[in-house]
């Protein structure tokens, strides 16, 4: 244990019960398409979490942060785990849930990868961490959810004489919050999974691995470059045994009283002291859109040195606003409830029928590896692979992304998508047919293309950045594409 790390605390946790009038926003079973947990040998639980949480200090300048106060919060956490325990594989996923809509969304592993970590037997678990999110529940259930707050430590006299700098695509301007104690709330939900005593959320499992991954503007790389370095266990070992950061830049700020951390900033190029993976679209990385944080500037090298493990990868032609998360985020109804409007990522309305029937890049693919590899990496000591970055061209702040003839994204990580291409891949995650001729040029005839991906299917196989059973599927969909007919 470094001399500055600090213990966490295990907070209390109580079972919240399923009745005809009251359920778990975001259960499988009120999801837009609603999951069968039963059918798959899962069951779902909901937690109240109850605790103490300090409010962090992270000044420009300081290369760890400090601790300024401390308080009481509540949240709950969402724990999907196999029935039986003998079928649980030992690791235990906890995502930090979106939050940017005002209502919980588990984009990055429940999202894309839920029949994965089915498959697979893993635990996962799903976390509320923006004071907003925790105001919209206690409007969907009163009852259930009326205890939920992140109340600010800062006396009364001294709140909101600063802007809060974190509220970032925040609704909430409640100056009795304090979304910083979210950071211990996050580490005690890790200490909470690993209590094998009756009673506890996981007792009866055997708890191998326990890791943190999310797509949270910023939160989650916060909570890696600056709380993970300075806290531990009651007995001294590590909260979680790896990361995976989907989507996002550079770290946010630890309490809404200090500005965000510029892209510039050398605290956003950290490594990490348990195994580290990122994984970012092609809008990532320059300072447009909706995640303007340059993460370009924040490159370093993968690493597999002990206490600096990281490994980036920069997947060619995907983008925002994924489709596919869609069915598995709350359904329409309780989100209404919470007298807020759904958005497709695009404007203000659901996806159509028609929408969710185009193609897009599955970006689920590389996830599904990605957390296969983490899991090998943190449990076995197998490194992940190392991929190329994107190609880019110009300098800061001109830098963009080099485009090959298609128009798709040079370099990076590159599936059979982008090796025997057969779409226009843009970079807010639509992708269009390629025109016939085009086709025709590149390929003799329809098999000639289903045999440049099955091609690039064995090497990415190989290279383990995608999964066995992902690469049947992407070979099946190249013979049933009608583009040669």
């Amino acid at each position: 244990m470094g001399e500055k790390t600090i213990p966490v605390w295990p907070a209390k946790v109580t079972l919240l019960p399923v009745t005809e009038d009251s359920h778990p926003f975001g259960g499988a079973k009120w999801q837009v398409k609603p999951i069968d947990l039963d059918a798959v040998g899962y069951v779902e639980e909901e937690y109240l979490i109850q605790g103490t949480a300090k409010m962090y200090t992270w000044p420009e300048g300081q290369l760890l942060p400090g601790v300024e106060l401390e308080g009481p919060y509540t949240s709950r956490f969402l724990l999907r785990k196999p029935a039986d325990p003998a079928k649980s594989s030992g690791n235990v996923v906890i995502e930090m849930n979106n939050w940017a809509r005002g209502y919980d969304r588990p984009i990055t592993i429940w999202g894309n990868c839920w029949e994965r970590v089915v498959k697979n037997g893993d635990a996962w678990v799903g976390v509320s961490i923006r004071s907003d999110v925790l105001a919209n529940l206690r409007r969907f259930d009163p009852s259930r959810y009326g205890q939920l707050s992140f109340e600010t430590p800062v006396p009364k006299e001294h709140r909101l004489d600063r802007p809060q700098s974190n509220t970032y695509h925040s609704t909430s301007t409640d100056p009795d919050s304090e979304n910083g104690l979210a950071f211990d709330y996050f580490s005690q939900v890790a200490l909470a999974v690993r209590d094998r005593s009756e009673g506890a959320p996981m007792a009866g499992y055997d708890v191998k691995g326990v890791f943190g991954v999310g797509a949270t503007a910023g939160d989650l790389a916060t909570y890696v470059a600056a709380i993970d370095p300075v806290s531990c266990r009651p007995d001294g070992g590590n909260l979680f045994d790896g990361y995976l950061i989907f989507m996002t830049g550079a770290p946010g700020n630890v309490n809404q009283y200090e500005e965000k951390l510029h892209w510039m900033d050398e605290r956003c190029k950290f490594y990490c002291k348990v195994p580290l993976m990122r994984v970012y679209t092609c809008r990532d990385m320059l300072g447009t859109g909706f995640h303007p944080d340059w993460a370009y500037m924040q490159r370093r090298n993968d690493s597999n040195e002990p206490g600096r493990y990281y490994r980036s990868y920069e997947v060619a032609g995907t983008g925002l606003m994924l489709k596919y998360t869609y069915y598995n985020e709350p359904c329409h109804e309780d989100v209404e409830k919470m007298g807020l409007q759904i958005q497709n990522g695009r404007t203000w309305k659901a996806w159509t029928e028609e929408d969710l029937k185009t193609f897009e890049f599955p970006t689920r693919y590389v996830l599904n590896a990605a957390l296969v590899n983490l899991e090998r990496w943190a449990r076995e000591g197998i490194a992940p692979p190392v991929t190329e970055p994107y190609e880019t061209v110009d300098t800061y702040p001109d830098t963009d992304l080099a485009l090959d003839e298609l128009g798709n994204v040079k370099g990076g990580l590159r599936l059979p998508y982008l090796e025997a291409p057969a779409y226009h891949f843009h970079m807010d995650a639509t992708a269009t047919p390629l025109e016939r001729e085009i086709l025709l040029k590149l390929y003799k005839d329809h098999q000639d293309y289903v045999d440049k991906v099955a091609a690039s299917c064995e090497r990415c196989v190989k290279e383990r950045i995608l999964l066995p059973d992902d690469a049947e599927a992407i070979i099946q969909e190249a013979k049933a594409l009608p583009f040669f007919d």
